[in-house]
């Protein structure tokens, strides 16, 4: 086992939960969409997931009533995920955490709490789908 793979392994669960999230939000504007039930399924997802992260969260917020508090829970997701697609392995601040033990650990700590921090919010998301 090479010592990166715990880095590795968990910023693919982080990738798939962020991933997931998205996938949450474009189920629930696809939902919110009762009036184009009888345009094809797949042409209402795929107009959806054209959008950024932000673009749908910002969309849900004029579409739906939540509060704001809530609101902004679910966007902090945005910071969360960002950060770790964008860049995560290659940002200097964390390529000079390879060269440790204690900074490859550093490492899967900060994506252990973005994956369940962005885990958390997707469940707060699938409660609005459930309503």
């Amino acid at each position: 086992m090479n010592k990166l793979d715990p880095v590795v392994f968990k910023l693919g669960a982080a990738l798939y939960i962020s991933q997931i999230f998205e996938s949450s939000l474009i189920l629930l504007h696809m939902l919110i969409d009762e009036d184009e039930r009888h345009t094809e399924i797949t042409k209402i997802a795929d107009n959806y997931s054209k959008k950024t992260l932000g673009n749908l969260l910002n969309l849900l917020k004029r579409r739906i009533d939540v509060p704001q508090k809530s609101l902004d829970y679910i966007f902090e997701a945005i910071g969360l995920r960002n950060s770790i697609v964008h860049g995560y392995l290659i940002s200097k601040e964390n390529l000079v955490k390879f060269e440790s033990e204690e900074g490859i650990t550093s490492l899967v700590n900060d994506l252990d709490y973005k994956l369940k921090e962005i885990r958390a919010r997707d469940y707060y998301v699938c409660g609005l789908i459930d309503q």
